[in-house]
């Protein structure tokens, strides 16, 4: 049987100082990935530098700095793999990663995406990741009928721990190029809209804290206004959602009824409803 094909798409912008220690983490995995994309997405720091030792296992892109989804979107069509891996500039993913959940999905054809839990880790005084406790906001056992409308309550999941077959992202449709911040978000929500989403029990990485700025070059902010500009880009996200959604979709996926006449319980959708949209502003 031939192998699956993994893809890893790194965006990165002015991470100098945490973009080897990322690289390491994935190209180094148990079940290594077929492709490693790497995106300068304008950097001004010593990125090339850093990245120069990595240029015979990579592919580079570099190009003006116009933002993650933009990055993202540009890598897209370069894609080989059969699943693609959204991984961050300054995470640190664990060695059994890939595998864990690569495990699952060739299992299991029915599954659109896999996602796990993070680690909430600092930087040591070497420079490298410290693990820190598993994240407090990661929501575990969801049922997978639930994983959209759990997500709709609040984001539990981010990028480095989800990963996606090509054939569903080609299915959502390009990141929102509109989106500076929550990209995450709005992405994960378009995944488990439309397709199951299994979850891996354990953590599948290090979600590296620090004060770095966010955002783009021409639209940066600094990490405490991380949460006021969440909120902002969330309520852009929710707006077109509430716009598209039919009404049974706010019930778990095994309440929605089938075909237009079907029962439903129509209270509960309208105060699922009324929660979501009255919480995103």
């Amino acid at each position: 049987m031939t192998p699956p094909g993994v893809t890893v798409i790194m965006p990165t912008f002015n991470r100098a100082g945490y973009i080897a220690e990322s690289l390491d983490a994935v190209l180094g995995q148990t079940v290594p990935p077929n492709q490693v994309i790497v995106v300068n997405d304008g950097s001004s720091d010593d990125t090339e530098t850093v990245l120069a030792p990595y240029m015979d296992r990579i592919e580079y892109l570099s190009k003006e700095n116009e933002g993650k989804p933009i990055a993202l979107n540009t890598a897209m069509p370069m894609v080989r793999g059969d699943y693609v891996w959204v991984m961050d500039d300054d995470d640190v993913a664990v060695p059994e990663a890939l595998e864990r959940h690569l495990a699952i999905l060739e299992a299991r054809p029915e599954v659109g995406f896999t996602y796990s839990a993070c680690y909430i880790s600092t930087t040591g005084a070497d420079g490298r990741i410290v693990r820190g406790p598993i994240s407090p906001y990661y929501v575990s056992g969801v049922p997978e009928a639930q994983v959209f409308t759990r997500l709709m309550d609040a984001c539990f999941l981010n990028h480095p721990g989800i990963l996606v077959r090509k054939a569903c992202y080609d299915a959502v449709g390009p990141f929102d190029v509109e989106l500076i911040r929550s990209q995450d978000y709005d992405i994960m929500l378009r995944l488990a809209r439309l397709f199951t989403g299994a979850e891996v029990t354990e953590p599948s990485y290090d979600q590296r804290q620090h004060q770095g700025a966010r955002g783009t070059g021409a639209q940066a902010f600094a990490a405490e206004q991380a949460v006021a500009r969440w909120y902002e880009f969330d309520r852009h996200i929710f707006t077109k959602l509430h716009a598209d959604m039919d009404l049974r979709e706010y019930l778990p996926k095994d309440e929605q009824g089938t075909g237009e006449d079907a029962d439903f319980d129509r209270r509960a959708a309208l105060i699922k409803r009324l929660s979501v949209t009255g919480r995103r502003g």
